[in-house]
């Protein structure tokens, strides 16, 4: 799931999208063990799955295979809100992913900076 389109902008929401990517099935997730949940992620614009390498690629050209750390800046909306940005596909798809407590997505700000591998 991902923005449609790269954004003249770069406003976004404040709250930090960190986890450890993880592949199940279709639905590719940032999760959060401290909090036991995990979370079907809308990407920025650009972005692109690497399935040789089984990695989230950025437009930046960056690598984030999974279990690996990823840290950026976004938050956390519901299935309904996700057609309004990201467009009908990227709703059914959240819909059929989404499995933790609160029903949310992780959505990062649709930024080529916005989010990348964590820093050890």
């Amino acid at each position: 799931m991902r923005y449609p389109e790269p954004s003249s902008s770069q406003e976004g929401t404040a709250a930090e999208v960190r986890g450890v990517l993880e592949l199940d099935g279709e639905c590719l997730y940032v999760a959060l063990d401290e909090v036991g949940e995990r979370y079907p992620v809308v990407w920025p614009a650009g972005t692109r799955w690497d399935a040789d390498n089984q990695a989230v690629v950025t437009s930046r050209g960056e690598s984030m295979a999974i279990g690996d750390e990823i840290y950026g800046g976004g938050g956390y909306l519901y299935v309904e809100d996700v057609e309004r940005i990201a467009g009908s596909q990227a709703s059914a798809l959240a819909a059929k992913c989404v499995d933790n407590t609160y029903g949310e997505i992780a959505v990062v700000n649709n930024a080529d900076t916005a989010i990348g591998p964590a820093e050890s």
